[in-house]
């Protein structure tokens, strides 16, 4: 039997993840079926469990995965000033958020969100970059930018809920009404930390 290389063993988790991203929107999380997954992959049980253990493993594999996205996202940002950096870390979160091809975005719903709360790895890439946030919000107050009263937690935190606004009340409606939607979002998160 030829082996699987890394390249195929990717490509095919990838399709793993955007079958269940697809599942999880139609049926829920504690619906999705490991059964039904393999079978709509076009692959057996035990080649799923090979890539996947749990429906768990499965989840927080697409949160690092998107996380380390968003990470090396913020790391390419070398121009303008910190503000603008977040409102780009905004956007980006929100096309992630709304391409439907992005499969980590599609698991990462509130079912989801519950079932990794303490998973030790998921855990720590958020806490990482969390770390480059809570920076650039740092920064961002020493050159004025940022209302220095606020604490970096309440900014990092309203960048996502904003976002989560729009997840809430922007996933069903038409294309233009949504980018209205992000862009008046966008505006009352900056309004609301700007110095």
């Amino acid at each position: 039997m030829p082996r699987t290389t890394d390249e195929q063993r990717e490509r095919r988790e990838i399709d793993i993840l955007r079958v269940a991203g697809q599942m999880i929107q139609e049926h829920g999380y504690n619906q999705l079926n490991m059964d039904e997954l393999a079978e709509r992959v076009g692959i057996s049980k035990p080649t799923l469990y090979q890539h996947f253990r749990t429906k768990e493993d499965m989840v927080a594999q697409a949160v690092i995965h998107a996380t380390e996205a968003m990470e090396q996202f913020i790391l390419s940002l070398q121009e303008g000033t910190p503000l603008q950096r977040l409102e780009k870390i905004m956007r980006y979160v929100v096309s992630t958020h709304f391409d439907p091809n992005n499969t980590p975005a599609a698991l990462m719903h509130g079912q989801t969100q519950e079932v990794l709360q303490h998973h030790v790895a998921v855990h720590a890439v958020r806490e990482r970059s969390a770390g480059l946030l809570y920076g650039l919000v740092q920064e961002g107050k020493i050159h004025g930018e940022i209302r220095a009263d606020l604490l970096p937690q309440v900014v990092i935190g309203g960048l996502f809920s904003m976002i989560g606004i729009l997840e809430f009340y922007g996933r069903n409606v038409p294309t233009p009404q949504r980018d209205v939607m992000v862009e008046q979002v966008v505006d009352l998160f900056l309004r609301g930390v700007r110095a």
